[in-house]
């Protein structure tokens, strides 16, 4: 216990020295004292280390907001890729992506055959995908003031069109399309 006493004294009067600037401390005295020579690193160390970590976590937090912040979303098709029709749209339709995480009109309608899909944005960044597996792969995308055009092969009946940035869906980003039968 007193052994320990002491030890602790020493090792005190070695971090003080340590923290006044003084000389060099010979080197018998670092080795009977290790334990001080850390502990006084340690407290000359800290402001750096302290600068360090906080330049570290800032660096972290910025990458993060890059990473998450990145609105424009990343599908995967396994269905082995949509084909654009190649053959001349017989009808055109319109849809306008709003700020407000809103289509233009929540019903449209049109006439079967190959369809034009004008996109066209008024801030954000937007996609329209249709709720059917046959056209999984069909994506347009708008960011800001952009129009994106695509066609597609419809035949009669209602599909469901949606934005799939996360949350836009659910904020009402979705509409109905009538598709009727082509005139003869």
């Amino acid at each position: 216990m007193k052994s320990e006493t002491l030890l602790h004294e020493r090792l005190r009067a070695y971090a003080d020295r340590l923290d006044e600037d003084a000389p060099a401390i010979r080197a018998e005295e670092i080795a009977a004292a290790p334990a001080a020579t850390v502990t006084a690193t340690r407290r000359r160390r800290m402001p750096a280390l302290l600068v360090a970590a906080v330049v570290a976590v800032g660096i972290v937090m910025m990458a993060g907001v890059v990473v998450f912040s990145r609105s424009e979303p990343t599908r995967v098709d396994t269905t082995g890729g949509y084909r654009e029709p190649t053959e001349p749209a017989t009808s055109v339709l319109a849809v306008e992506a709003l700020p407000q995480l809103r289509f233009n009109v929540s019903e449209l309608s049109v006439q079967a055959g190959v369809v034009e899909v004008r996109y066209v944005g008024h801030g954000g960044t937007h996609t329209l995908v249709f709720e059917r597996p046959d056209l999984d792969g069909f994506e347009l995308q708008v960011s800001g003031e952009e129009e994106d055009v695509g066609k597609v092969r419809l035949a009669p009946g209602e599909y469901v069109i949606h934005c799939d940035v996360p949350g836009h869906r659910a904020a009402g980003m979705e509409a109905v399309i009538s598709v009727v039968p082509a005139s003869p």
